[in-house]
C-alpha cells in the first residue's frame, strides 16, 4: 500500500471476467501515470471462474491493487458503490472488467482536469468486437465546456474520470435497484452539477468491448418492468434540475430517443403482460404530456416522431401496431421533393392513418457530421484526413469537397475530395483521405482571409460544416508555399480559431515565421518555416530593402528543422528607418519574406535606444524620441477625432 494520495484511483466491478479481465488488468499495469499514482479497487463480485484468483495474483505482484472479494450482488451498482467507500485518489474512473485503456489514457485525463479545473473529463472511445460507440461530442477536443454547451450528454456510461471530491460532495452513488441504466443518474448530475467538463478527441483512449458470446450486461434481453425503472428516474431528474426550455429539451432528446424509443419502446413490444403494457402506455402518455415539445419532435427520427403522436393522441392499439410494423420495415427509401426528404416509413401518405407530412421529413434535421484529423503540411502539400456522415444518406454520398470561401466578397473555390464509404462499424461514414498540393489547395486566390468547409453531397441533396479539428495543432505556423512559373511566390497560412475552426490566410510572397530575439550581443531576427525550395542548398541570403540603401544581413546560425530551414540574423547592421524583408532563395531573384506571426516589438539596448517593429513585410527601427513623438501624436489625434465627435452631435 502507497502511502502517498494517489492521483487516480480505478474502480472495476468483476464477474466471471476471463479471458477479459486480464487484457483490462494489463492495460492498467502499463499505465504511464505509474502505479504509485494509482490506487485500483476492484470489487469480485462472487465470481465462479478463475477471475478470483487472477485478481489476487495480481494484487499480490503490484501493491496498488486492492481486491474487494464479496458475495453475488448481481448487478455492477452494488460493486461499485462498496469501492467508492474505499476511494483515496484525487479522481475516479469506472472501469468494466471487459473493457481497456491506452497506455497513457489515466495520465492525460488527470493532466487535463487539473489544467482546466474540470470536474469530469471525457476520453475518446472506440468500440470492439462490433461495439458501436456515440461519436458526435468527440469531433474536437475541448478543453472546458459545460453539459449545455456540448454533446457530452449523449453518453452517460461511468467511463470518465470524475474529480472524486466533487462525487463526494454531491453524494452521487450508483442506484442498485435498476437492473439497467444504474449508471445514467450518476453522471447525469456530474454533468449537471460538476464544475466543468473536458473532451478529450484527439486519439482512443478507452476500448468498448463486446465480449465474443455477446454476455454484456447492455446486450442481455431484459423485461419492460426492467427497462421502466430508469425511464421514470432520468425524465424527473432532468426535470427537477433543469427548467423548462431550450436547454432543458436537448437534454430531454436523448432520453426521448434512447430511454424510450430505444429501450422501453423495444421492451413494450415484446411484453406479454397486457396489464403491465397499459400501465407502461399510460406513463408514456404522462411524460408525452408533460416533456414532448416541438423542439424535441424535429430533432427525432421519424418513426420516434410517429410514435410520439400516437401516443399523445391516445391512439395504444395504433402504437402497439406500429412498433411491430416499424420492427419488420427494413431500410427505407427516401423521397426527395425540393428542400424536403421524406423517409419513406410505413404509413407515409396513408390517408386512413392520418399522420402528417412533415413527420416524415427530415430535411431541415439533416446536418452533415464531420471530424477532422488536425491538417499535416509537408513538403507534398496538406494532408487531411476525416470521417463524415449526412444521416440516413450517408450511405448515398457520392461527393465530398473543401470550400474555401472568400471574406471579402464570398466567392467560393471548389476542392473535390477523396473518398469512400465504410461500414464497418454499426453506422457507416465516409472516409476521407486525400492530399492537396499548394497548386490544387490556392494557387490563383487573390491575398485575403478565406474560411474553410466541408460539403457533402448525396444527389441533389447536399449539407456543409465548417472545418473544425478534432485537437488543437501542435505549436508553430503551418504555411503552405507555391511558386509559379512566373517566379513569383505564393504563401497561405492555416490559422485556427480558439474554437478549433479552421481559416486559410493567403499571402503575396514567400511567408515564413520571423520572430524578434534579445541575443546575446544584440537583437536577432529568427526566421523559420521556409518553404523546402529555400530548405536546401547554401543559405538564402535575407535582404532589408530601405528608401536609400539595401542590407543584407548574413546568418549566424543555419540549422534544420524536418524539411524547413532556420536562420538566425544579427539586427544590429539595420540603421533607423523602414525596411521591406525579402528573401533570395538559391538561383531565383528576390521575393517578398512575409511574417506570417503576429506583430511584434523589441526594445533596443540602452547606448542606441529605441525599437525595432516587425508587422508582415515591414521592419522599422525607430528611435527614442521619434516613437514617444509618434505615439504622441497617435493620441492627440484619437483626441482631437473625439472632440469633433462631440461638436458633431451637437
Amino acid at each position: 500500500m502507497v502511502d502517498q494520495q494517489p492521483d487516480v484511483s480505478v474502480i472495476v466491478a468483476a464477474y466471471n471476467g476471463m479471458p477479459y479481465i486480464e487484457r483490462m488488468l494489463a492495460s492498467l499495469v502499463r499505465q504511464t501515470i505509474g502505479l504509485a499514482h494509482m490506487q485500483v479497487l476492484v470489487v469480485d463480485d462472487g465470481s465462479t471462474d478463475e477471475t478470483p484468483a487472477v485478481l489476487d495474483q495480481t494484487a499480490a505482484a503490484h501493491p496498488s491493487f486492492e481486491i474487494i472479494h464479496q458475495p453475488n450482488f448481481g448487478r455492477p451498482a452494488g460493486p461499485r458503490n462498496r469501492a467508492l467507500k474505499s476511494v483515496r485518489g484525487r479522481y475516479v474512473f469506472f472501469l468494466d472488467q471487459d473493457d481497456y485503456l491506452s497506455d497513457d489514457a489515466l495520465e492525460t485525463m488527470v493532466r487535463t482536469a487539473d489544467v482546466n479545473g474540470t470536474d469530469v473529463v471525457l476520453a475518446r472511445m472506440k468500440g470492439v468486437g462490433g461495439r458501436g460507440t456515440q461519436r458526435t461530442m468527440f469531433a474536437r477536443t475541448i478543453p472546458r465546456t459545460d453539459v449545455h454547451s456540448c454533446s457530452a450528454y449523449w453518453t452517460l456510461n461511468p467511463m470518465k474520470l470524475f474529480r472524486a471530491e466533487m462525487v463526494r460532495s454531491l453524494g452521487l452513488q450508483f442506484a442498485e435497484d435498476s437492473p439497467w441504466g444504474e449508471d445514467e443518474p450518476f453522471v447525469a448530475m456530474a454533468y449537471l452539477k460538476g464544475a466543468g467538463i473536458s473532451i478529450l478527441a484527439d486519439r482512443d483512449y478507452v476500448y468498448w468491448v463486446y465480449r465474443d458470446d455477446l454476455s454484456n450486461i447492455t446486450t442481455s434481453v431484459l423485461a419492460l418492468a426492467d427497462r421502466m425503472p430508469v425511464v421514470d428516474r432520468m425524465f424527473d431528474l432532468v426535470a427537477a434540475n433543469v427548467p423548462p426550455g431550450p436547454e432543458r429539451d436537448r437534454l430531454m432528446q436523448r432520453h426521448f430517443r434512447v430511454e424510450l424509443g430505444d429501450s422501453a419502446f423495444e421492451g413494450y413490444r415484446t411484453e406479454l403482460d397486457l396489464g403491465l403494457r397499459v400501465a407502461a402506455f399510460r406513463r408514456f402518455r404522462e411524460i408525452v404530456d408533460a416533456y414532448y415539445t416541438e423542439r424535441i419532435e424535429s430533432a427525432l427520427p421519424v418513426g420516434d416522431r410517429v410514435l410520439m403522436r400516437l401516443i399523445s393522441e391516445g391512439r395504444a392499439d395504433e402504437f402497439a401496431e406500429y412498433l411491430a410494423v416499424l420492427a419488420q420495415a427494413g431500410s427505407p427509401r427516401v423521397l426527395v421533393e425540393g428542400e424536403h426528404l421524406f423517409v419513406e416509413l410505413p404509413w407515409f401518405r396513408d390517408t386512413d392513418r392520418g399522420i402528417p407530412d412533415r413527420l416524415f421529413d427530415i430535411g431541415g434535421q439533416m446536418k452533415a457530421e464531420c471530424r477532422m484529423e488536425p491538417f499535416v503540411v509537408d513538403p507534398q502539400g496538406v494532408h487531411l484526413s476525416a470521417e463524415c456522415r449526412l444521416g440516413v444518406l450517408t450511405d448515398r454520398i457520392d461527393s465530398v469537397d473543401l470550400v474555401i470561401r472568400s471574406r471579402a466578397d464570398k466567392s467560393e473555390t471548389i476542392v473535390p475530395l477523396a473518398h469512400k464509404v465504410v461500414f464497418e462499424e454499426v453506422r457507416p461514414f465516409v472516409l476521407i483521405e486525400d492530399v492537396l498540393p499548394p497548386d490544387r489547395l490556392f494557387a490563383g486566390l487573390p491575398e485575403g482571409m478565406y474560411d474553410l468547409y466541408v460539403r457533402v453531397s448525396a444527389g441533389e441533396t447536399w449539407r456543409e460544416r465548417r472545418v473544425s479539428e478534432c485537437t488543437p495543432p501542435s505549436s508553430g505556423s503551418r504555411i503552405v508555399h507555391c511558386f509559379g512559373e512566373d517566379g513569383s511566390a505564393t504563401s497561405a497560412v492555416l490559422d485556427t480559431t480558439p474554437k478549433g475552426a479552421l481559416s486559410l490566410r493567403v499571402l503575396d510572397g514567400v511567408g515564413a515565421d520571423v520572430r524578434l530575439l534579445d541575443g546575446p550581443q544584440g537583437p536577432l531576427f529568427a526566421v523559420s518555416q521556409l518553404p523546402a525550395g529555400v530548405a536546401g542548398g547554401p543559405a538564402p541570403i535575407v535582404r532589408f530593402a530601405g528608401r536609400r540603401r539595401t542590407v543584407e544581413l548574413p546568418p549566424l546560425e543555419d540549422s534544420f528543422d524536418g524539411p524547413t530551414r532556420i536562420l538566425s540574423l544579427d539586427a544590429r547592421g539595420l540603421d533607423r528607418g523602414r525596411y521591406a524583408m525579402r528573401v533570395k532563395p538559391g538561383s531565383a531573384g528576390d521575393l517578398p519574406l512575409v511574417a506570417v506571426n503576429a506583430p511584434q516589438r523589441l526594445e533596443l539596448t540602452a547606448d542606441r535606444g529605441g525599437w525595432i517593429w516587425i508587422d508582415g513585410s515591414s521592419v522599422a527601427v525607430v528611435s527614442q524620441w521619434r516613437h514617444v513623438v509618434g505615439r504622441t501624436r497617435g493620441r492627440l489625434l484619437q483626441a482631437l477625432r473625439r472632440v469633433a465627435k462631440r461638436l458633431l452631435r451637437r
